[in-house]
């Protein structure tokens, strides 16, 4: 049922895993994750029959249900983001306050935390930011091709839709574990969630608007919910790195 105009659709979807598992500004990641539901719900829309018309077009109510949850869990990660940013430049406004010894005296204290920072990261910071990442790339791509040929989870034989959903799995759970914050974290649990429709579009499962329905409202509420925990891990810990949790 896929045509030639959608074999550039998992071309897309290969790209965005590729930058949520490289990328680590929210700038870049957050609008990469939208892309992904935005080309999976067109993914979708070519595996399932069309029961919506709109604008003159035949969709699926599945692929206007990923777009509609696509847009709202960037909305709710962008707006937080930069909510995050607004508080950072309100404590660079405080220091600004500060006399000049007081001042001079803060920025040595950061100083010399950040060289010892740097000091104990730089040898596992090229690890870290370019080789475990691709590494997990090439894994990824290795595996979702031999997964997708040896256990096919489409009904009709779709090497695309098998492709696609392994893919995206495999990005999500390593962006998961190569997290360093809580953004990224959040991320990963929702792109390993967003194979969950291509599972059921390789099945040709539908359980209908109403299930399909609550599965975007659960979606958007965990992405609500992850929010709010960056605010709340921010205002308690002034940081949203992980690596301030372990050191705990």
């Amino acid at each position: 049922m896929i045509d030639l105009a959608a074999i550039g659709i998992p071309g897309g979807i290969i790209l965005t895993g590729v930058l949520l598992v490289l990328l680590r500004d929210w700038r870049f990641t957050v609008p990469a994750l939208l892309a992904q539901y935005l080309l999976v719900g067109l993914l979708v829309g070519g595996s399932v029959p069309a029961d919506t018309r709109l604008l003159g077009f035949d969709l699926s109510s599945s692929t206007l249900l990923q777009v509609v949850t696509g847009l709202t869990v960037a909305g709710l990660f962008a707006t937080t983001s930069l909510r995050l940013e607004r508080a950072r430049g309100i404590v660079s406004d405080y220091e600004a306050e500060l006399d000049d010894f007081a001042l001079a005296a803060l920025r040595r204290r950061q100083r010399l935390a950040v060289r010892t920072a740097a000091e104990n990261t730089s040898r596992r910071a090229v690890v870290l930011d370019y080789l475990l990442p691709g590494t997990a790339l090439l894994i990824s791509g290795i595996a979702a091709y031999a997964l997708s040929a040896a256990y096919p989870v489409s009904v009709r034989g779709e090497g695309l839709v098998n492709f696609s959903f392994y893919w995206v799995i495999l990005c999500g759970v390593f962006v998961l574990v190569l997290a360093r914050d809580i953004i990224k974290l959040s991320e990963g649990l929702l792109v390993t969630l967003n194979g969950l429709s291509l599972l059921l579009a390789a099945l040709a499962t539908r359980g209908g608007l109403l299930v399909e329905g609550l599965t975007a409202a659960i979606t958007i509420g965990l992405a609500a919910a992850l929010s709010y925990l960056w605010v709340a891990m921010y205002e308690r810990r002034r940081s949203l790195s992980l690596e301030v949790l372990r050191d705990e």
